[in-house]
């Protein structure tokens, strides 16, 4: 689960505009579906 927490960040921080706040919300939701 960490390696998909870093691709999935990796992603994100790559999104222009998206706030560091947004991301973490959207991470953390992507990280309960998986698991």
């Amino acid at each position: 689960i960490e390696l998909i927490k870093s691709q999935d960040s990796k992603a994100l921080q790559q999104i222009p505009g998206i706030g560091n706040k947004r991301a973490k919300k959207i991470l953390r939701y992507l990280v309960n579906r998986r698991s």
